[in-house]
């Protein structure tokens, strides 16, 4: 899971920097699932899709956990 509820300090601690970092990360890996949780003022679902679809995943599920925080389950494209 990737917790990206929180926002850093520093500029590349931004929540977007940190998923496009972590998705990359990932595609060595390549798990079958991933799921994101984000602020979706700091990440929207938009976004998230557009990175995921560029390093091979692709949104599954999009659901509010609560009015600030949005949980997005990736899966493996084939």
């Amino acid at each position: 899971m990737l917790d990206l509820t929180e926002a850093g300090a520093s500029c590349t601690d931004n929540p977007a920097i940190r998923f496009i970092r972590e998705i990359q990360k990932l595609r060595e890996k390549k798990p079958r699932s991933v799921i994101v949780r984000a602020n979706p003022r700091d990440l929207p679902a938009n976004v998230i899709a557009m990175v995921a679809e560029r390093n091979g995943y692709r949104v599954e599920q999009v659901e509010r956990e609560s009015s600030t925080v949005l949980r997005v389950v990736l899966k493996l494209q084939n």
